[in-house]
């Protein structure tokens, strides 16, 4: 997806975050730890993620979403010629 095609971004913050997000922009984890900031992260989940020997790799599953196990959130307004 190129930056024109983006219609809308929803991105939940608390309100002393968006002066870095608009010089900064969006940082990643590990970026946003060297700015000042308010986290709404879970500080045990985000323990266990820093434990993991493979918590730089990103793995590609291909598949059904809906059979992964996973838990999935479906915004419909985003899926064309659907609402609600």
């Amino acid at each position: 997806m190129r930056r024109e095609e983006l219609a809308e971004l929803h991105y939940i913050t608390p309100i002393a975050n968006v002066a870095s997000i608009l010089v900064h922009g969006l940082l990643s984890n590990r970026r946003v730890a060297r700015e000042p900031h308010v986290s709404v992260a879970n500080p045990q989940v985000q323990g266990r993620r820093e434990s993991r020997e493979d918590a730089l790799l990103m793995h590609v599953l291909i598949g059904d979403l809906f059979e992964s196990g996973a838990q999935t959130l479906v915004n419909t307004v985003n899926c064309v010629g659907v609402m609600g």
